[in-house]
């Protein structure tokens, strides 16, 4: 829970902040470690920003060896990732197709 309020709070600065935005961009490693997020050092992480004609989508990594989640598992899963993931600004819904303004 604790690394989805840091990842909120990044997004939002992103949103009000262009200069944090690039440097989260281009070294998301270390902004993260700078809100308390560990990550592992051979984990690639990239940022990527929606624009006016492109929505991007991230499927996470199934792992084999990992027993399946069931139907009400994954629902929970689904709805904690929506949460974390919402803009931090005014919006329709996450997922309206319509143009960014």
């Amino acid at each position: 829970m604790e690394s989805q309020n840091a990842m909120g709070e990044i997004l939002a600065k992103c949103m009000r902040d262009e200069t944090f935005k690039n440097r989260f961009v281009s070294d998301p490693k270390t902004v993260l470690k700078e809100f308390g997020v560990e990550t592992p050092e051979d984990l690639s992480i990239e940022v990527i920003q929606d624009d006016r004609n492109t929505s991007h989508i991230v499927l996470p990594l199934a792992h084999p060896e990992e027993t399946p989640l069931g139907e009400d598992e994954l629902s929970a899963v689904a709805a904690a990732a929506g949460a974390a993931l919402m803009p931090a600004g005014p919006c329709v819904g996450y997922w309206s197709w319509r143009p960014h303004d």
